[in-house]
């Protein structure tokens, strides 16, 4: 039970961080991990350093929600301790078994170097828990590196994602031959300790960067998917941001070959503060999606602050005539408040409207009519303002956080911009504290954005170079009495 004088650390301890979307106290966030559903409650699992706002040896946190949208701190569940993986339990995934809540890890052996990188094998790892503390399974690595195929590179093996279909394990696991190259490799087993290596389920023929990362293969109305976050994507393909997108294949998935048809290629979200995202399964049958808000290049965080990266908001995921659609989880509108309607509006010049201002709030606009450039302005204050801009004229979509605060470093671009040439129709956006989620046309497509604004900068402006007429709605997203 926290005591008032808890209560008001921990207010004070939270008031820089976001309101709704994941983070931790203190240390440093990334990939997801072992999403799932036990005992009534989704478990999010998270590579986390506990020690420090960067990257080091990798631990898993762990946190369990019921609503999807403000999460309960659990004790770490796996912690670097044994030679096997003793420079890191990297990412991975989790399934429900009759011996407990099965832990699929990535385990690196040997130590960091003196660039603080991992430089050893690594190996699929796995623990079994109760939903809060778990113990590793003294059969590991129950892949170890000399299982794979003649010519991989064991140091860059990892990443599994596992799910039980038909009776059987199966496993999609990220890996690289000398080419630099990424592969998708397929693994099956009868009980999660002996595996059956498959062969190479999807490769890169380097028209899609170099390795790919943290691979996730899942069914939608039908059609298989496989999500892949790319490394060191070149510029010049058009439709896809370089450095580090996450790209979606839509087609068929065949296990027994193995091999995937790929009917077509998307980029999953257009901002580059969106990594590593994984995939579950609700009680009701939807696939829900979560990402790391953020990617392995652009740490953009005050230097003094203690704590370094978010998870996005859960994302419901669809298919829509071969593309993925993404909106945010139903579950978000049991925290509205504060509701606010307002039908056509139109906007000449810089106007603010009542009602529509916040720094954690669901923003839907409907876009009547437009004329000329529309931008919103949020985190307005004095000296603050990040802006997200509309240019119908060149079908052109632009965030830009110049003036948000932070630091610029290699993929953390401080404007970024990219096309929507069927034009904008509606937008949603989940605003938080330090960041925007935009949801465009329905969720046709999504960009991510993170920014580090003072937390008193609340104002919204709408502008318009031309004439703009719109519907807005807006709910404040509240968080549950402590």
């Amino acid at each position: 039970m926290l005591n008032k004088a808890n209560q008001q650390q921990l207010k004070a301890v939270r008031s820089d961080r976001p309101l709704y979307h994941f983070s931790v106290p203190v240390g440093w966030l990334n990939d997801p991990n072992g999403l799932s559903f036990r005992d009534g409650k989704v478990h999010l699992f998270y590579q986390y350093y506990p020690y420090g706002p960067y990257w080091s040896y990798m631990h898993w946190g762990h946190a369990v929600s019921r609503d999807l949208t403000f999460w309960e701190d659990l004790p770490v569940a796996l912690a670097p301790d044994m030679p096997y993986d003793a420079a890191g339990c990297f990412s991975g995934s989790a399934v429900n078994t009759d011996r407990g809540h099965a832990l699929i890890y990535t385990g690196v052996s040997g130590e960091l170097d003196e660039d603080g990188l991992p430089h050893g094998p690594q190996q699929q790892c796995l623990a079994f828990g109760d939903g809060i503390t778990y113990a590793k399974s003294d059969q590991n690595p129950v892949i170890p590196s000399p299982q794979l195929p003649d010519g991989f590179l064991p140091q860059d093996f990892r990443d599994p994602k596992v799910w039980l279909e038909d009776g059987t394990y199966r496993m999609v696991v990220a890996a690289t031959r000398p080419d630099g190259l990424g592969r998708v490799l397929a693994f099956e087993s009868p009980d999660l300790i002996s595996w059956e290596r498959r062969g190479v389920l999807l490769e890169n023929d380097g028209s899609f960067g170099t390795m790919w990362e943290c691979p996730d293969l899942f069914m939608l109305d039908g059609t298989d998917v496989a999500l892949v976050s790319v490394i060191a994507m070149p510029p010049g393909r058009d439709g896809i941001h370089p450095g580090n997108p996450v790209l979606a294949f839509t087609g068929a998935a065949d296990f027994s070959l193995p091999g995937f048809t790929a009917g077509s290629i998307q980029q999953v979200d257009e901002g580059t503060d969106f990594y590593a995202p994984q995939t579950m399964v609700m009680p009701d049958g939807r696939r829900i999606m979560i990402a790391w808000m953020q990617n392995g290049f652009n740490r953009i965080a005050p230097p003094d602050q203690d704590w370094q990266g978010m998870m996005t908001y859960p994302r419901e995921l669809s298919l829509e005539e071969g593309r993925l659609v993404q909106n945010p989880a139903r579950e978000i509108e049991s925290s509205w408040s504060d509701a606010v309607h307002l039908d056509d509006i139109v906007i000449e010049g810089e106007k603010e409207l009542p009602g529509i201002s916040g720094r954690a709030l669901d923003l839907k606009i409907e876009l009547r009519e437009l004329q000329g450039a529309l931008r919103i302005t949020f985190a307005a204050g004095p000296a603050s303002g990040v802006t997200l801009a509309f240019d119908p004229g060149s079908s052109c979509m632009t965030f830009d956080r110049t003036r948000a605060g932070g630091g610029s470093v290699s993929d953390a671009l401080p404007v970024q911009s990219f096309r929507v040439p069927e034009g904008v129709r509606s937008l949603r956006i989940l605003v938080d504290r330090n960041s925007l989620e935009v949801f465009i046309n329905d969720g046709h497509r999504t960009f991510t954005g993170i920014f580090y604004a003072p937390n008193d900068a609340d104002g919204i402006i709408f502008s318009a170079d031309g004439r703009a007429r719109l519907a807005v709605e807006k709910h404040a997203v509240t968080a549950p009495a402590v």
